[in-house]
C-alpha cells in the first residue's frame, strides 16, 4: 500500500509540475518570439521554467501536502471517535 500511495503521490507531482509549467508561461511568457503573429518557442528551458513558475509550484506543492494532512488526521479522528463510541456503547 506504501509503494502504491507513493507512486501516486509522484504522479500528481509531475502531473502538476507540467499544468503549473503551462498555466505559467500563460500567465509570464519566455523564451519564444512571434514570427508571422504565431508563437514560436525559441528556449525551452525558459519556456518550461519561466519567471512566475517556482513560486506557482512551490505554492501548489505546499497546499497539496497540508490539505492531505488535514484530510489524513480528520479520518483519523472520525475513526478514534467511533471507536470510542463503540466502546462507551
Amino acid at each position: 500500500h506504501f509503494v502504491a500511495a507513493l507512486m501516486v503521490a509522484l504522479g500528481t507531482l509531475l502531473s502538476s509540475f507540467w499544468i503549473l509549467s503551462a498555466n505559467s508561461w500563460m500567465q509570464t511568457p519566455a523564451g519564444y518570439e512571434i514570427i508571422d503573429g504565431r508563437f514560436f518557442p525559441t528556449d525551452w528551458v525558459k519556456v518550461v521554467f519561466n519567471p512566475s513558475f517556482p513560486y506557482r509550484l512551490a505554492h501548489t506543492v505546499v497546499a497539496f501536502f497540508v490539505t492531505t494532512g488535514f484530510v489524513v488526521m480528520g479520518v483519523g479522528a472520525y475513526l478514534m471517535r467511533r471507536e470510542r463510541s463503540l466502546a462507551e456503547g
